[in-house]
């Protein structure tokens, strides 16, 4: 289902018809909206005559946007004056206007990442994007991400209380981890364990264990009864199967899937049965 907000649109151009001209400017640039945001054709058009009008500081209001609208030919895909009051009509406050533009902004946003990483798949499915077009796509999703991600400001004073009883609860418990380690000693020593809003990057070059140790990490996770979501590219679920098997067995993955039975070592053949 495509992220469309058209309630959102509607009530974002209608408050637009009632504020000044600064305040439209002001309203706009806090939600750092554009005209392709809005995914209907025609609030794409009152949108960007209300920002002309508003740029040379003009009043955008039903009247002048007409106006510009029919100076530019574009009343018709706008909808001309009719569809015009109804928006005046309908919304009239400023109170919300910014929280409906940034509604705007987000399913825009969410829009382009969809787009983008259907792309992305196509691409790498297909063998048509080069390794470099690929990581410039990956960026894009990532810096999308970002301008998701909302952070609401605090007091210092909160953050040191929360970060204090962090630590309390640390030195209570006898641990110096963060939170569920990777189950390898020198690894969680450095990195504490996993942390609520941290992102880990595992790289290095194939076939040097990148992946056995995400199964091993995300397993030592679900150990401590932690719930975890693994997605991957590369493997199917009966291959994933086979890693966690082997490293929860402590057993060689090659020689479980290469050797006969009775070819494996009496450890070997007991840790499979049990």
């Amino acid at each position: 289902m495509t992220p469309i907000s058209e309630e959102s649109e509607k009530a974002f151009l209608g408050e637009m018809l009632s504020a000044s001209a600064d305040q439209a400017l002001d309203i706009i640039q806090a939600c750092g909206l554009i005209g392709g945001d809005f995914w209907a054709d025609k609030h794409q058009v009152i949108f960007a005559s209300v920002l002309a009008l508003a740029s040379s500081g003009k009043t955008p209001d039903v009247v002048a946007v007409l106006d510009h609208l029919r100076r530019h030919k574009r009343a018709d895909r706008a909808g001309q004056a009719v569809y015009l009051a109804e928006l005046s009509g309908a919304y009239v406050s400023l109170c919300n206007a910014q929280g409906h533009g940034k509604i705007v902004r987000e399913r825009s946003i969410q829009r382009q990442a969809i787009t983008l990483g259907k792309e992305l798949e196509s691409g790498m499915n297909n063998g048509a994007d080069t390794m470099a077009a690929i990581l410039t796509k990956s960026r894009q999703l990532e810096s999308m991400a970002a301008l998701l991600d909302v952070r609401e400001s605090c007091r210092v004073s909160d953050a040191l209380h929360d970060a204090w009883q962090d630590v309390k609860a640390r030195q209570e418990a006898g641990s110096d981890m963060l939170g569920p380690g990777l189950g390898i000693s020198d690894i969680d020593y450095a990195m504490r364990g996993l942390t609520p809003g941290d992102l880990h990057v595992i790289a290095g070059r194939p076939g040097m264990g990148k992946t056995s140790l995400a199964c091993q990490w995300a397993l030592n996770t679900a150990r401590k009864g932690k719930g975890v979501l693994f997605v991957t590219l590369e493997m199917n679920r009966r291959q994933l199967a086979l890693r966690l098997l082997g490293i929860e067995g402590e057993l060689n993955i090659i020689r479980l899937t290469t050797i006969p039975r009775e070819d494996l070592t009496p450890a070997e053949q007991r840790r499979i049965d049990g």
